[in-house]
């Protein structure tokens, strides 16, 4: 059985060609982003507000919501 992370990259190479373009990467990258935020808030938020302060608690989601912003800012200048 082929691991999912495998099948996924090879779909995305066979299908996407050259072009960045292409209806394939506009809608793989999408997904991979979503992808990332969902284990960022599903697996590993809940661990760490289960062991934190508040004040900890307030500079995580600052943290969280300050890479997010980068992220926009670099999407929007690329």
């Amino acid at each position: 059985m082929i691991p999912s992370f495998l099948a996924g990259t090879l779909f995305g190479l066979l299908f996407s060609g050259t072009d960045e373009t292409s209806p394939v990467v506009s809608w793989i990258i999408p997904f991979t982003a979503g992808g990332f935020i969902y284990v960022a808030t599903v697996t590993v938020l809940p661990e760490l507000l289960a062991k934190s302060s508040l004040k900890l608690m307030l500079c995580e989601f600052v943290a969280i919501f300050a890479g997010v912003a980068i992220m926009y800012g670099i999407a929007l200048n690329e």
